[in-house]
């Protein structure tokens, strides 16, 4: 007898910015860590089906969790796959400025934006 179980995924593409080039995301379903995604890169992650809620974090060392996104609830059915694309808020001349700091103070360091794909 096959095996016909079809996997339950979210992929996670993230832009590839000036900003932040050097450091990854971290990636929490339900506030867990799945995994990381770096600039410019696309990951797949495994989730069990239901309501879950999606965020993405810096992972600086001395801004670890500072810079988030908003949580993003998602439903997703067994076997199904769904995709998430995900960008700062801001813009190559907010952070050349230092601009961006104040958009990540008066935004509660949400900076990062979650949208399906």
């Amino acid at each position: 007898m096959e095996n016909s179980e079809a996997k339950t995924t979210i992929e996670i593409f993230r832009k590839w910015r000036w900003v932040d080039f050097l450091f990854g995301a971290n990636v929490l379903v339900d506030g867990v860590k799945i995994g990381k995604v770096s600039n410019g890169q696309t990951k797949i992650f495994e989730v069990t089906p239901g309501v879950h809620q999606l965020q993405l974090k810096m992972n600086w060392s001395f801004l670890s969790g500072f810079l988030r996104s908003r949580p993003t609830d998602f439903r997703i059915d067994e076997g199904g796959a769904l995709k998430f694309n995900c960008d700062f808020n801001f813009g190559a001349l907010a952070t050349l400025t230092g601009f961006w700091l104040f958009v990540a103070f008066f935004s509660g360091f949400k900076v990062i934006k979650i949208e399906r794909a």
